[in-house]
């Protein structure tokens, strides 16, 4: 197997297919990545985000971006009644993660990496695995993905099967610093209060897309009433070490 790692949009990337990807390829993955971070960070300030929230005017996000991910931001925010939200980006640029804007953390990476797919797909790879810190999408023969205990990265809460689809996790360990009084704080922030959220500290999704997935992940910190039209099945997480699992998660749990 060939293995592709780089770094981008701030966390480590790994692109794994049959034979090395060709020279064109991998510039299209990476203009992929630049186009997507152009439009939706909040940690630069050409972005169109960070433009718009500086009060720039006649700006739009992609379209073909924008709908999907507002559409499971809308059925997400219904489900934990307006907890999770893209408006929780000001929270976060309060709490001293990022600049002012609209933030899609919660489910823009995991759709960066199905376009990812989707650029090594439409050039006629046939398997492959994308890996971006924990979200992943794979498709091919199938792969045993293990679930990282959020306490030691040497241990798992279980394990899955993953032949064609993806796998995202969340964990309030994984993005901490300390906020302009001092305290220590995480990036999973309730949209409603302004405040990280407690009880639970990590989370499993299994699901079609990585995009759905992703977004899946973080609402599981603030319910478990996931939307069954998107086809997500779960594990999660408390802070005291309880697990527990929705009733067609298709791996195996150790706890």
């Amino acid at each position: 197997m060939a293995r592709l790692r780089f770094d981008a949009i701030g966390v480590p990337w790994e692109i794994e297919t049959a034979e090395p990807l060709d020279a064109e390829t991998a510039a299209a993955v990476r203009a992929r990545i630049e186009a997507y971070d152009l439009a939706w960070s909040r940690f630069r300030p050409d972005s169109i985000v960070a433009r718009i929230a500086a009060g720039e005017t006649g700006l739009e996000l992609p379209a073909a971006e924008r709908e999907p991910l507002f559409a499971l931001y809308a059925a997400l925010g219904e489900a934990t009644g307006g907890r999770m939200s893209p408006n929780a980006g000001r929270a976060l640029a309060r709490l001293g993660y990022g600049g002012p804007g609209l933030d899609v953390g919660a489910a823009g990476k995991g759709q960066l990496v199905d376009l990812v797919a989707a650029v090594l797909a439409d050039r006629g790879i046939a398997a492959w695995t994308v890996d971006a810190s924990g979200d992943l999408r794979h498709r091919g023969r199938p792969i045993r993905v293990a679930l990282e205990h959020p306490w030691d990265a040497s241990l798992a809460v279980g394990v899955v099967e993953l032949a064609d689809g993806a796998i995202c996790a969340s964990a309030t360990n994984r993005r901490r610093w300390v906020d302009p009084e001092g305290n220590a704080v995480h990036h999973v922030v309730d949209a409603l209060t302004g405040a990280p959220v407690e009880g639970i500290v990590a989370s499993w999704v299994v699901a079609g897309g990585a995009m759905t997935a992703d977004g899946v992940a973080t609402a599981l910190f603030f319910t478990d009433r996931i939307p069954a039209a998107l086809g997500a099945e779960w594990v999660r997480m408390d802070a005291s070490g309880r697990i527990e699992r929705s009733s067609g998660f298709p791996g195996e749990v150790f706890a």
